[in-house]
């Protein structure tokens, strides 16, 4: 809920583009820190496979949640509100 509100603000402050950026480069960081975490490996581990982990799972469902996110198109009325909201750079008389 809270990472789905900070997105909310950031699509409304910066824009759509940058709140994609985000999102992928949030997609990159937590499938690195599962890939990190699961290359411990099952040598290492006392139990055997660590894949079952909560926090290589938690770390790989982060990563494709906010994949799956930065995907689905913004909808056409919270971009007219965008609109709505943004400034128009130069002058209005200006041709």
């Amino acid at each position: 809920v809270a990472g789905a509100a900070a997105i909310g603000v950031i699509i409304a402050r910066r824009g759509e583009t940058a709140a994609s950026r985000l999102l992928v480069g949030t997609t990159g960081a937590a499938t690195m820190v599962a890939i990190a975490l699961l290359s411990t490996g099952p040598w290492r581990a006392p139990g055997g496979y660590v894949g079952h982990s909560f926090l290589i799972q938690f770390a790989a469902v982060v990563g494709l949640v906010a994949l799956g996110l930065a995907t689905v198109p913004l909808s056409p009325r919270f971009a007219r509100v965008l609109r709505w909201n943004s400034r128009r750079t130069g002058s209005s008389t200006s041709a």
